[in-house]
């Protein structure tokens, strides 16, 4: 009897102990509440489908809106566009959308207008607005849009240039320059090989001698930037495309991108796009390796002399003044770049500092053809 009585106080408690953690007094009494877990709330995801990089004329942008959940109202979503920095007139299809149930989307083309402008590389900003109560992942995206200007490979056909780029351009009938990159200059605008879609525009060789033109003086203008930059042909936060429509390089606000692996600034290396220059596939068949004049080092400083008469820059001793891209002997070297054809099985080009600076040769090689070396050394042309 005692041990019944025990097990049944025993039992009791529990009951108690377990209804009071249930039970919340209000007052003289006591309410039950039971928590219900909170609905978590509909969203409108807002996303990029395309990269957000588009070239000015008629380039598109494709971004979606998709509702996760179903509402009991309609959503609106419409587009607008701002762009303080640059005149970009864009249009959107379509320019607002319906949302109402689950999974349900839809999708904003955005295309730039065809137009050509002066300004290379601007941004605007894709605005998203709900009129509805469902909130929005986010409501402005950025785009830039590029107006990229064109880089060819000038190499006088099958002949190559020499490090005389002086005596070459006079040759072909220039008058009036006394410097081998003026030279440089004339032979890109002169070449058989320059677009003919852009006949009338001007480009100049990225080459330099530290004189007449310069890209930097101290790695990649760390010191000064842009003001280190003379004649450079390389403008500030802009983009350059290659001969088959690809965009290859971006620059950075000092007129230069830097490169994969860069082992000076490693977090700000130059995204791998395509091509410095585009090379057909017959290329390498038909001219060789194709090797640039550029006297530049990996760093975009002017190649490093090793003495007076062999600085890496075709010169020219007469007395006490050197003059730079007019030798064309087998004393002095030149610096060059290295860009490969595009046959895949061959290399695949990407943007690595050979390609403006690969070592040297020497001044007097314009092209070769055996059975053991093919190779052509022509110019890097870029649009101005």
């Amino acid at each position: 009897m005692h041990n019944k009585l025990t097990k049944a106080l025993i039992v009791k408690s529990i009951i108690l102990y377990t209804l009071s953690n249930l039970l919340i007094s209000c007052g003289s009494g006591g309410t039950v509440i039971y928590k219900t877990p909170t609905p978590t709330p509909a969203i409108i995801n807002i996303s990029a489908l395309s990269a957000t990089s588009v070239t000015r004329a008629g380039g598109a942008v494709t971004i979606q809106a998709i509702l996760d959940k179903n509402t009991e109202q309609t959503q609106i979503v419409t587009l607008e566009t701002s762009n303080p920095n640059d005149n970009i007139n864009i249009s959107s299809q379509p320019n607002q959308c319906r949302l109402r149930n689950a999974d349900e989307s839809c999708i904003f083309t955005i295309t730039t207008a065809t137009q050509e402008s002066s300004t290379p590389l601007g941004y605007t900003t894709l605005i998203f607005h709900n009129s509805g109560n469902i909130q929005l992942s986010q409501n402005q995206l950025q785009l830039q849009v590029i107006n990229p200007y064109t880089i060819y490979f000038a190499h006088n056909g099958i002949n190559g240039y020499t490090g005389d780029l002086l005596g070459q351009a006079i040759n072909k009938g220039a008058s009036g320059i006394n410097n081998g990159v003026a030279g440089a200059d004339y032979l890109c605008n002169h070449d058989e090989s320059k677009p003919a879609s852009l006949t009338n525009a001007n480009y100049k060789a990225m080459i330099v001698d530290g004189v007449n033109r310069q890209a930097c003086y101290s790695a990649d203008c760390i010191f000064e930037g842009i003001n280190e930059n003379i004649d450079w042909v390389l403008k500030p936060r802009a983009a350059y495309r290659n001969t088959n429509n690809e965009v290859s390089i971006i620059t950075n606000e000092s007129g230069i991108y830097t490169f994969i692996p860069d082992y000076l600034t490693p977090s700000i290396t130059q995204p791998s796009l395509s091509a410095l220059v585009y090379l057909p596939g017959n290329f390498t068949i038909d001219y060789g390796i194709a090797f640039q004049w550029t006297g530049l080092s990996g760093v975009w400083t002017m190649y490093p002399p090793t003495s007076l008469t062999n600085t890496g820059l075709c010169s020219t001793l007469n007395g006490g003044t050197t003059s730079y891209w007019d030798n064309s002997s087998n004393i002095g070297t030149g610096n060059v770049g290295n860009q490969f054809s595009n046959i895949p099985s061959f290399s695949t080009p990407t943007l690595t500092l050979t390609q403006i600076a690969a070592g040297n040769r020497s001044c007097a090689e314009s092209a070769l053809v055996s059975i053991s070396s093919t190779w052509i050394n022509g110019l890097i042309c870029v649009q101005q």
